[in-house]
């Protein structure tokens, strides 16, 4: 008997450890199972992507150049006239260019003998010259005028008195000719502006 009872203990535990351990290997293999079906399901989408693409690029036919189209045979040779013919173009534009500079030249050197003609100064024009017997007129009147008057006068008075215009430039010619008495002799200042006729005078 005691025996027997020992046996039917350490198979109840025995039991009861399985029991434990099974859950987790349920769960375990739950999430192999689902791990399989997605793997299978990424399987089979590759494979599918994988067949459509083959099956297209057998489809496709493969380009052939059209009539006009030249080989690549013919590319080469064009490309090497293509780079033979710049050697030819630089030659015609540097005899271009040394025609033009020629020319440039040509017309630099004709330019200096226009600029001195139009650097030349043009002749002046002759400056008009108050005539001698106007001059003396003036200085004859101005001499009687001073005698006549009973105090100093001023320059702008003689002009109006002798009947000149009441002008900058007419009374700067009297005052011109007044002065030119004073010089001779025959008339003397006696202040500022102010002119009389001498004792000689």
């Amino acid at each position: 008997m005691p025996s027997t009872f020992g046996t039917h203990s350490e198979v109840a535990k025995t039991v009861e450890l399985l029991r434990t351990a099974l859950p987790p290997l349920e769960k375990h293999r739950q999430s192999l199972e689902t791990e399989l079906t997605a793997v299978t399901e990424r399987l089979e989408s590759v494979r599918a992507a994988l067949h459509s693409l083959q099956l297209l690029s057998s489809a496709t036919p493969t380009p052939q150049p059209e009539a006009g189209e030249p080989t690549p045979a013919k590319r080469k040779a064009g490309s090497r006239v293509k780079a033979k013919t710049p050697a030819k173009a630089r030659t015609a534009v540097t005899s271009k260019a040394t025609v033009t500079s020629k020319a440039a030249v040509t017309s630099k050197a004709r330019k200096p003998s226009a600029a001195k003609a139009a650097a030349s100064p043009a002749p002046a024009a002759p400056q008009p010259v108050l005539p001698k017997q106007r001059i003396q007129g003036l200085t004859r009147n101005l001499v009687a005028y001073l005698a006549r008057a009973d105090a100093p006068v001023r320059a702008r008075e003689a002009a109006l008195a002798l009947g000149r215009e009441d002008t900058p430039g007419s009374i700067n010619a009297v005052r011109t000719a007044l002065e030119r008495l004073v010089k001779a002799g025959r008339a003397q200042r006696t202040g500022r502006g102010l002119y009389e006729a001498t004792s000689a005078g």
